[in-house]
């Protein structure tokens, strides 16, 4: 995950310096160039924050500052984002929003978009504001910073040949898996897909089979499936196995061998990677220049010790603001997607199928390797390239 080292002057003015220490409007507890930043926003994306943390986890009262704390900078940035787009005529239209408010909203079965946010105690207009949040946010990535951003062939291809180990698609196999709960229909089932039949109708035809189409890598195949491939006939059809009194079958599709991407191949995925680098570099540069000339003061009342706790010191409070600093998210990661379900609650619903992605496209991970031999003879092709005249 990035982390924007520049957001270190943005903490230190959170929890040290610019303090309206006069009487400040009740409800407000920051200001961005006379912008309010009010109580409820403050706990309402710190409370999100919480809500994506186990379900069990209870936090300290130095975690809960620590949260307080990444939501008033997330907030501050917020700010500084939607002023940067006011002055360039580009901030978030009402029809923009009500629009990527319906497409959240399609996610849902008819009225039950509602039913969600009361069950997680989500207020819809706070919500709505981190939604234009993340809209802006994207249009100051799409219309300002990323016009900035300029990417030549070299920069691609010495990317390309310094992490050619990435882009190397191991070894993979197409297979349908057919499961019954008994011999007999498990071959009926066979018979059937082999004729020609849908997997759909098989289904609906045969009672408690399942006919699916998989693709994985040869080195995640589970175990009881490789040994069921080491009996395959000429047609590719494994012997049937039984599993937990659930019959088993798999007939081969197709064998795909690694391969090494080229070039050509490559390129979106190197284009990605480096571009989302270059977007970052450009947003903290915007963001320095952005907190040096901006008028930031957070309420006093923020830096005020519980009762008995007694007054931190200066230095305790830059040990303080220097951690929170190695903790903070960049705003992307911070603002979320939008959709309440997704940001407020991913643990419950987020979803593993096992398959992982890679450093830089989903098909690929970290794990996918190329053999030596293949690094080896790919360098030695480049190098031959460079050389010639």
């Amino acid at each position: 995950m990035k982390k924007y080292l520049l957001l270190a002057t943005l903490c230190l003015a959170v929890f040290m310096g610019g303090c309206a220490r006069d009487s400040e409007e009740p409800g407000v507890v920051a200001r961005v160039n006379g912008r309010p930043i009010t109580l409820a926003q403050l706990e309402f994306v710190s409370d999100m924050m919480q809500m994506q943390q186990l379900a069990d986890f209870n936090p300290s009262l130095e975690q809960l500052r620590a949260d307080h704390g990444l939501a008033l900078a997330d907030l501050i940035v917020q700010q500084l984002v939607a002023q940067e787009l006011e002055k360039r005529g580009l901030e978030v239209t009402e029809e923009e929003l009500r629009q990527a408010e319906e497409a959240v909203r399609a996610d849902y079965p008819e009225g039950t978009f509602e039913e969600v946010l009361i069950e997680e105690y989500i207020d819809i207009e706070a919500w709505r504001g981190q939604l234009k949040a993340r809209l802006s946010m994207e249009k100051f990535h799409n219309l300002v910073l990323r016009p900035r951003v300029r990417l030549d062939y070299q920069e691609a291809e010495k990317f390309y040949r310094d992490n050619i180990q990435d882009f190397y698609l191991p070894p993979r196999v197409s297979v349908v898996l057919i499961t019954g709960p008994s011999q007999d229909l498990v071959r009926k089932a066979t018979d059937a897909y082999r004729a020609g039949e849908e997997p759909e109708e098989i289904e609906a035809r045969l009672n408690q089979v399942s006919v699916r189409l998989v693709k994985l890598r040869e080195d995640r195949l589970p175990a009881a499936w490789k040994e069921a491939l080491k009996g395959t006939d000429k047609e590719g059809l494994s012997p049937v196995w039984t599993d937990k009194n659930v019959v088993n079958r798999i007939m081969v599709l197709e064998e795909v061998p690694g391969r090494l991407l080229d070039p050509s191949q490559a390129y979106p995925l190197v284009e990605t990677v480096l571009v989302e680098r270059k977007l970052a570099e450009e947003f903290s540069s915007w963001l320095d220049q952005a907190l040096t000339s901006a008028s930031i003061k957070v309420s006093a009342h923020l830096l005020r010790t519980e009762e008995g706790e007694g007054e931190q010191d200066q230095a305790t409070r830059n040990l303080e603001a220097e951690r929170l600093l190695h903790d903070t998210p960049s705003p992307e990661e911070a603002s979320g997607n939008g959709d309440p379900k997704e940001d407020a609650w991913a643990d419950r619903n987020g979803r593993d199928d096992g398959i992982e992605g890679p450093t830089v496209q989903p098909e690929l991970s970290a794990q996918d390797f190329a053999p030596p031999e293949v690094v080896a003879a790919e360098k030695r092709r480049g190098t031959s390239a460079d050389d010639s005249p």
